[in-house]
């Protein structure tokens, strides 16, 4: 978006990249969700004594894991 964008738009399109790229935490906004027609997956390992996420692996948009 930054190489698209004129002199005009440059700080815009770096205000927007920065929104994007920002994770924001799931415990506050919820899980993103994918727009309609797309699907996002991931895995997540969790230790089920402790509750915690031991790891997680986010794929790209419309992409999973396939044997």
């Amino acid at each position: 978006m930054k190489e698209a964008a004129g002199p005009d738009e440059q700080e815009l399109a770096e205000m927007v990249d920065a929104f994007l790229n920002e994770d924001l935490p799931e415990t506050i906004f919820g899980a993103p969700k994918a727009g309609p027609g797309l699907w996002a997956s991931v895995i997540r390992i969790t230790d089920p004594l402790e509750g915690k996420t031991m790891f997680l692996h986010r794929f790209e948009q419309n992409e999973a894991a396939v044997r």
